[in-house]
């Protein structure tokens, strides 16, 4: 199994120690790098629905509430930005590394 890695800024951590974010709002930023990347490195088109089933803990997707929480979160810490439309939203990551 060939291991990779993915870098969180250390922003993000930091903002975890202040209460900005919790942990598990670096659970989605780093699905959001992944996921981004995949889809080309720009931006990220899907719903919080669609995120929360591809965002897998203990081989269960989580709650599309937590998704939608830790996305505002990060939004309000100013790491992404969402433009929502009628049939998806588009997410930019701001803070990378």
């Amino acid at each position: 199994m060939a291991l990779k890695f993915i870098q969180v800024p250390s922003i993000i951590i930091d903002d975890v120690g202040k209460g900005k974010l919790i942990p598990n709002d670096i659970l989605t930023y780093t699905y959001l790098i992944k996921a981004t990347n995949r889809a080309g490195g720009k931006f990220l088109l899907k719903t919080e629905p669609e995120m929360a089933e591809e965002i897998i803990v203990n081989e269960k997707p989580i709650s599309t509430s937590k998704v939608t929480k830790s996305l505002r979160r990060l939004r309000d810490a100013g790491h992404i930005q969402r433009e929502y439309s009628s049939r998806s939203s588009k997410t930019t990551i701001l803070t990378k590394v």
